[in-house]
C-alpha cells in the first residue's frame, strides 16, 4: 500500500480531512525530531487513528518481518528480561527465535514470566524502536506450543545481486562504510557494511546481520557484519528454488 493509498483509506474510515492528515503527519515528523520519514509518520498516524492492524494477521517467519505488520509467528524465546512493571501492569522483554533469525519482542500485560526455551506461536505488531532503529516485534497474545519443537535460530541473511554500490564513506571514528543495494530479483535491499569492502555490479553476495532502521533516511536497511560472495545456486536456494 502506498502513501496515497494509506491516506485515502484514512480519509475512507475515519472521515478525516486531506488536511487535518498532513497535518498530523507533519506533528509526527517533528515529535521524532525529524527522524522518521513521511510514510512511517503516516503509518504512525493510520496506527493511532485505529486504520491498521485490524484484519488477519500474516503468518511469517522472523527473518522475514517488516516495520509495521501484524503478523503471527512461530518461535523459541532464546532469552528472557523478566517481569517488568509499568504504570498499566507487567510486560517481558525477550529474544525470539526461529530458523531465519531474531527478534527483540515485548509481551504486554502478563502477570506470569515464560522461561527460556519455550516455543509460542505469537501474534502482534511489529514496530522501529524509536531510540535505537531496531525492528522490533510487540506481542497481544500467544500460545504455548509442543516443548520438543526443533528451532535452530541463526543470524538473518540475504542473498542478492549487487545493482548499486556507492563511494566508500568514513565516519567521525575513522570507519570505513561500504554500503550497496543488492536484489534477490523479488525485493531490493540496501546493504550498510562498516567495513572497507569493494562490492562489484552484478556479483552475488550473501549477507548476514539485522534488518534495522535508517535513523537519518528513515529507511529499513540491512546492517551486515559479514559479507561473504556467492553463487547462482545459493541466490536460488535462498529464494527456495530448485537447480
Amino acid at each position: 500500500m502506498d502513501e496515497e493509498e494509506l491516506i485515502q483509506l484514512i480519509i475512507e474510515k475515519t472521515g478525516k480531512s486531506r488536511e487535518e492528515i498532513e497535518k498530523m503527519v507533519e506533528e509526527k515528523i517533528k515529535a521524532f525530531n525529524n527522524l522518521i520519514s513521511r510514510r512511517g509518520a503516516l503509518l504512525l498516524v493510520a496506527k493511532k487513528l485505529g486504520v491498521l492492524y485490524k484484519n488477519t494477521p500474516k503468518e511469517k517467519k522472523i527473518g522475514e518481518l517488516e516495520s509495521w505488520e501484524y503478523v503471527k509467528v512461530k518461535g523459541k524465546i532464546l532469552k528472557s528480561f523478566g517481569l517488568i512493571s509499568y504504570s498499566k501492569g507487567k510486560f517481558q522483554p525477550i529474544i525470539l527465535g526461529d530458523e531465519t533469525g531474531t527478534i527483540k519482542a515485548i509481551i504486554w500485560n502478563t502477570d506470569k514470566e515464560l522461561p527460556e526455551n519455550t516455543v509460542i506461536e505469537a501474534i502482534g505488531k511489529t514496530k522501529i524502536n524509536k531510540k535505537t532503529g531496531n525492528l522490533e516485534l510487540h506481542i497481544d497474545s500467544y500460545k504455548i506450543l509442543e516443548s520438543d519443537l526443533e528451532i535452530k535460530p541463526q543470524k538473518q541473511e540475504f542473498v542478492g545481486i549487487c545493482i548499486v554500490k556507492y563511494p566508500k564513506k568514513q565516519t567521525q571514528k575513522g570507519t570505513i562504510v561500504s554500503k550497496a543495494i543488492l536484489t534477490s530479483l523479488d525485493r531490493e535491499l540496501p546493504v550498510v557494511y562498516f567495513n572497507d569492502f569493494d562490492w562489484e555490479i552484478g556479483h552475488i553476495y550473501k549477507v548476514y546481520g539485522k534488518l534495522k532502521k535508517n535513523i537519518k533516511t528513515g529507511k529499513i536497511e540491512f546492517f551486515a557484519d559479514k559479507v561473504e560472495e556467492a553463487t547462482l545456486k545459493d541466490l536460488k536456494a535462498f529464494k527456495g528454488e530448485a537447480d
